[in-house]
């Protein structure tokens, strides 16, 4: 044990089932005889990654506020920049239908109907932008592929970040008119 006051780096293997089930975590720091929160973390779920990419009709928010009523997100979520601020540091995990239209109607309905039919949570990744055309899509930064100000730099870092590199069951793209 250091005294020093210095922050030290650990690992320890958890396995989690993909199950409709919330997990929490407390860590404790042990000093002496006594033992002291210094971390927590809620409503943790284990399932899917699914990434979705594409134009607008990839997003369907046509009649999005009924798809939101027929939707519970407590297991479902969305990993994604908070208030759309692009910094590594705004990427966050939320329920999915937060932030409003992220995750889409596709999504959304995509995320409801796996869990009902295979009791497995998801996270949908949505990299979809209305009206942009394949290349507008896949313009990205040879020199650094998650560059943020590119679409396509936005959508891989969330991957990365997500954990979800290896790890997508599915990629779905819906392109349209462009």
């Amino acid at each position: 044990p250091s005294h020093d006051n210095s922050i030290r780096e650990f690992q320890f293997p958890v396995t989690l089932q993909a199950k409709p089930q919330e997990y929490s975590f407390r860590f404790f720091i042990h000093v002496g005889g006594d033992s002291t929160l210094v971390h927590s973390v809620d409503r943790v779920v284990c399932g899917d990654f699914i990434a979705l990419y594409g134009q607008s009709n990839m997003v369907a928010q046509a009649d999005y506020d009924a798809v939101l009523a027929s939707v519970d997100d407590r297991l479902l979520r969305n990993f994604t920049f908070n208030q759309d601020i692009y910094q590594l540091n705004q990427l966050t995990w939320f329920p999915s239908k937060q932030p409003y239209g992220h995750t889409g109607g596709i999504g959304l309905n995509l995320q409801k109907r796996i869990l009902q039919e295979t009791g497995i949570p998801t996270c949908i990744i949505n990299g979809a932008q209305g009206g942009a055309s394949i290349n507008q899509l896949f313009d990205r930064n040879s020199q650094n592929p998650t560059d943020l100000s590119t679409t396509y730099g936005r959508f891989i870092a969330r991957m990365q970040q997500a954990g979800a590199k290896g790890h997508v069951r599915a990629f779905l793209w819906r392109q349209g008119e462009n």
